[in-house]
């Protein structure tokens, strides 16, 4: 019976602040390659997005990952830019296949209109067809109500 009423404290004490988006574009890469099959990789994205709230806008990510022992380990950052000019900032990680794969992001600024969603973690997943890509992205953050 605690159990219950701990998970209905939580519940009417909480809530999910969710964002969904979509991004696509087109991706430079410049390889070094390193001993045996080892590579590290530097990449920038560009491209378009839009999202759940009918925002829209540019944005681009940055970033490197390695392939050692076939072993993806990527991180980078991301900055969208919206309609009205306000920025979100996102900083991932993706240790799946380098041509497509799921991976994590976490907000960790954004201009005024945006400051909701710092902190939310997100899932996306991408795929690439030659240098294009196309990615899509669902955020959450638990928030806890005022009173």
């Amino acid at each position: 019976m605690r159990y219950l009423v701990l998970i209905l404290f939580i519940s009417f004490n909480t809530y999910a602040v969710e964002w969904s988006y979509k991004y696509s574009g087109y991706s430079d890469r410049s390889k070094l390659n390193l001993n045996s099959n080892n590579e590290a990789i530097n990449f920038n994205n560009h491209g378009t997005w839009e999202d759940n709230l009918g925002n829209y806008g540019t944005a681009k990510c940055q970033g490197m990952f390695t392939i050692i022992d076939n072993k993806n380990d990527m991180n980078f950052y991301c900055e969208y830019i919206d309609q009205d000019n306000q920025k979100i900032i996102g900083k991932g990680i993706r240790k799946s296949d380098t041509n497509a794969g799921i991976g994590n992001m976490i907000i960790i600024d954004g201009d005024e209109k945006w400051k909701k969603i710092i902190g939310a973690e997100c899932a996306y997943a991408i795929k690439y067809k030659d240098q294009a890509f196309f990615t899509a992205g669902k955020c959450k953050k638990i928030r806890k109500k005022s009173n």
